[in-house]
């Protein structure tokens, strides 16, 4: 398999244009609407978030306002027992919304692994989001693997707007898309995932 980075530019100049003709006036929902979401969220979190590790990482968030732990607590806060969704872990609802590597080198190879897991399970390898770093908290490199290519990007949100944009969503993370989807782009379907939680979650933001 060749290796490379290119520049995203055409990607996603097409991708928009695509996404617009079906979705007209709604291809920039996300990155108007994604500061005005970030208080409401952290107040809710306060309340509703009981895992240790996650509500260690809140108190971080709230001190950086980092644009990244706020993802990455949500995502693994996302795991649901929906009788359409399979019963999931937080870690496998969070692995298959975004992954952290320590370097290039350790991003080339998981996704190597992954490709080649997925190939003998003859299931295709949806896309998640790859960070680069130490930890999630001074992540700084964002990469989305697609048809053989590495696209960087250059921050969290464009990650999450590209995935969004081209792709099925996962089984163990489809709760987490689907608020994106609805929450943000103000998009709803006959196929939506049904859960109270997510309900739950649009109205209490909305108020």
């Amino acid at each position: 398999m060749k290796i490379h980075f290119c520049i995203i530019l055409y990607l996603l100049t097409h991708i928009d244009i695509d996404f617009e003709n079906i979705y007209s006036g709604k291809e920039n929902f996300l990155f108007e609407k994604w500061p005005f979401l970030i208080p409401k969220l952290l107040t809710l979190m306060h309340t509703n978030i009981k895992d240790s590790n996650s509500r260690e990482l809140l108190k971080k968030l709230c001190n950086q306002n980092s644009e990244i732990d706020l993802v990455y607590v949500y995502s693994k806060n996302t795991a649901t027992n929906s009788k359409r969704i399979i019963k999931t872990s937080i870690a496998g609802a969070r692995n298959s919304f975004l992954l952290l590597c320590a370097n290039t080198s350790d991003l080339y190879t998981k996704i190597q692994n992954k490709v080649d897991s997925y190939y003998e399970k003859k299931q295709t390898l949806q896309l998640l989001i790859w960070i680069i770093g130490d930890e999630y908290m001074d992540s700084k490199e964002f990469f989305i693997y697609y048809f053989n290519t590495y696209y960087k990007f250059p921050n969290i949100v464009k990650a999450v707007d590209l995935c969004f944009k081209i792709f099925n969503y996962p089984i163990q993370s489809e709760l987490a898309w689907t608020f994106l989807q609805k929450y943000f782009y103000d998009i709803h379907t006959e196929f939506d995932v049904k859960s109270s939680a997510l309900i739950s979650l649009m109205s209490d933001l909305s108020n």
